[in-house]
């Protein structure tokens, strides 16, 4: 287990992740080179462009697409940097410079970051196609209404489908997940802050690009539901523990082992989905933490699920201020060492009334619903 280690100034050290103990699976094969023609001019002329790989996530346990940049294709590009991004052309010739490679120095594809300035909004529908790209039932209605007028390819993978629309931001909705037979569908949605492989493999004939805003907006309104209403903001409550103190407090709480395992970066328990295992931590974080931000923001930066995505731009805040406001909006208390519980409430018989016999000669039953009965006193459970 995690064994948690402060230094003198009292904060959490960084937390080591948790490894898992199974195999690595195995690496997806490279897909086929993108097929350039099939590309549209004008995702072409963006200057938005990346070149990915595939890489193992931080416990080895799944291959994901981690963009790099063209002009140094061992250096990280990042989806929300525009001084990371390229030109087509300079991504297309660094691909081809390494499709000899089989090492891990070898290029997947390449991808196009969204930008707040670019007219598109991205739709990806994961596991929507069958092996004979049969469309799911889920997933008609938007291919349907999305296709035509917008640009539509299929995913690396040959599962899924990604949409290029010329359209206005439906919401702050990204991802809704559970569909289909399997629950493996999935529905994603942005106009910033990530971005999408490209392979130029269209699934329908592109003819154009025309704005689809009304059809994504009912398409989006019908997937993602309206949001609750705001409940008011718990009040934050000031304490005058030390981190180290809090977190024990956390640690040896009910929920101790999940929030212990959550903190030394497993993510078993969350289907290894680093964002669920981010806002479930923060949750926890703002509860322990008297719902005071930038406490929680300190000590998740020492924990094992802290990477460079926590300080990722989005839009006016980053990755990690997102996460953490949606889960103190979520917060529906917080720790108050103070707060006296209420007693449960006893109530005495006299043992004059409990031996004295009734009319058929037993003890007379409690006059109380709900109340449990021994020789000195009747006591709510």
């Amino acid at each position: 287990g995690h064994t948690m280690t402060l230094p003198a100034n009292g904060q959490a050290g960084k937390a080591a992740p948790v490894i898992s103990s199974r195999p690595a699976p195995v690496r997806p094969p490279r897909p086929p080179a993108p097929i350039v023609e099939g590309i549209p001019d004008e995702l072409k002329a963006r200057p938005q462009w990346v070149v990915w790989r595939y890489q193992l996530n931080k416990d080895r346990s799944k291959w994901t697409k981690v963009p790099y940049r063209a002009d140094d294709p061992e250096a990280h590009a990042s989806s929300t940097d525009p001084q990371t991004w390229a030109t087509f052309d300079q991504c297309k010739a660094t691909f081809e410079r390494r499709l000899a490679r089989t090492d891990c120095g070898a290029l997947a594809g390449i991808g196009l970051a969204f930008d707040p300035q670019d007219p598109f909004v991205g739709v990806d529908l994961d596991h929507c196609l069958g092996p004979d790209q049969t469309i799911a039932e889920w997933a008609v209605p938007w291919v349907e209404r999305l296709a035509p007028g917008s640009y539509c390819e299929v995913s690396p993978s040959g599962l899924g489908l990604k949409f290029w629309a010329k359209a206005k931001s439906p919401g702050e909705g990204h991802k809704v997940g559970g569909l289909g037979p399997d629950l493996s569908g999935a529905i994603e949605v942005y106009d910033w802050g990530r971005y999408f492989t490209v392979t130029g493999d269209a699934f329908r004939p592109f003819d154009g690009f025309k704005d689809r805003t009304a059809d994504l907006a009912e398409l989006y309104a019908g997937a993602f539901p309206p949001a609750e209403p705001v409940r008011p903001l718990v009040t934050p409550v000031r304490l005058e523990l030390s981190d180290d103190e809090l977190l024990a407090k956390a640690f040896s709480s009910k929920h101790g082992a999940e929030i212990k395992a959550l903190y030394g970066g497993d993510l078993s328990a969350h289907g290894e989905d680093e964002s669920s295992a981010d806002f479930a931590l923060c949750n926890h974080l703002l509860f322990w933490f008297g719902g005071d931000i930038a406490a929680a923001d300190r000590v998740f930066r020492s924990s094992g699920l802290m990477r460079p995505k926590w300080d990722d731009r989005r839009k006016a805040t980053t990755y990690g201020g997102m996460t953490m406001a949606n889960a103190r909006r979520d917060l529906k208390n917080v720790y108050e060492p103070n707060r006296i519980k209420p007693r449960k409430k006893v109530v005495r018989a006299t043992q004059e009334a409990l031996d004295t016999p009734s009319d058929n000669g037993k003890p007379p039953a409690p006059a109380f619903k709900g109340f449990t009965q021994t020789r000195t006193a009747m006591t709510l459970y």
